[in-house]
């Protein structure tokens, strides 16, 4: 009885494990390989894949996948290899780091800031690959509204406060100006 008890068991767990299998092959979005699948899994555990392009930058190939994982939405760029190069996330101007809030008040003047958006570098295109960095490098690109010429702007800055570019004005060529606050067209 011990035996046919064991069998019983051993039985459930490989049916669960092909099902399971299965279930996770079918999350895998038609066109999507499967380095790049079994990377997003592994950075992003329960993330729902929304959309899958894919894209080209400096001739290397690449996927931008959105997702949503832990209720925000995320857009990660990956190779069919696996690499992630890029994490991009939104934040609201409220859960900037410090630093960071400090440096686009700064930039704006006093003004009003819109959503950021923060990007985690990962990796590069080099040489017809995206090449690792040693560590990721984290910005916010932050648009924002200033308070004194009521002019739109956007601003990079880098985890640790350091300003990478300001752009002023109406066209600085940022689609991220029109989700910031009080953007009329």
């Amino acid at each position: 009885m011990n035996t046919r008890w064991c069998m019983g068991w051993a039985l459930m767990a490989v049916l669960l494990a092909s099902a399971a299998l299965r279930a996770a092959e079918a999350a895998r979005p038609e066109g999507l390989p499967e380095a790049a699948f079994t990377a997003l899994q592994a950075s992003f555990p329960g993330a729902t894949i929304d959309e899958v392009e894919a894209e080209r930058e400096r001739g290397v190939p690449y996927f931008e996948v959105e997702m949503t994982h832990a209720g925000r939405e995320v857009e990660v760029e990956v190779t069919a290899d696996g690499m992630i190069g890029e994490i991009e996330t939104e934040v609201a101007a409220a859960d900037l780091p410090t630093a960071v809030a400090a440096k686009a008040q700064e930039a704006a003047g006093g003004g009003r800031l819109g959503t950021a958006e923060r990007h985690e570098v990962r990796g590069v295109p080099l040489y017809g690959t995206f090449a690792a960095l040693a560590e990721p490098v984290v910005v916010y690109e932050i648009p924002f509204r200033s308070a004194v010429l009521r002019r739109k702007g956007t601003v990079v800055i880098r985890d640790n406060g350091e300003v990478v570019r300001v752009a002023r004005g109406d066209d600085d060529g940022d689609e991220a100006d029109d989700d910031e606050p009080g953007h009329q067209d």
